[in-house]
């Protein structure tokens, strides 16, 4: 993680869908992005990992810095009503800070209890 990885420069898709990366994973993963400084995601897809509410502070905070994410593919994970209600105020504060950019955020997920 200290050391910045060499890149092709048009890296900005990112697709962890069905790898069973677990929560610890992700944080580390979102962690290592954001302190490598020159990756700016279009696109992220987690969908399928089970991940949990434990995970919504780090995602959060990964959206804040992430500038150019377009999309981030949230799906069939284990999130409950209260995680994605967290998520969806924050990124609405994000977006109202943001003048022209868009941030489409996949907010479905197995089942709304």
């Amino acid at each position: 993680l200290n050391q910045k990885a060499e890149l092709p420069k048009d890296f900005n898709r990112l697709f962890l869908s069905y790898c069973g990366i677990t929560n610890q994973g992700l944080k580390m993963l979102l962690e290592a992005i954001q302190h490598n400084g020159q990756i700016q995601l279009h696109t992220l897809a987690l969908n399928q990992n089970h991940f949990t509410d434990d995970v919504m502070p780090d995602l959060i905070t990964f959206f804040q810095t992430q500038k150019k994410l377009m999309s981030c593919n949230l799906r069939a994970n284990a999130f409950t009503y209260q995680g994605l209600k967290l998520l969806a105020e924050s990124q609405l504060d994000i977006l109202n800070k943001r003048e022209f950019k868009k941030m489409l955020i996949e907010l479905l997920f197995k089942q709304l209890e």
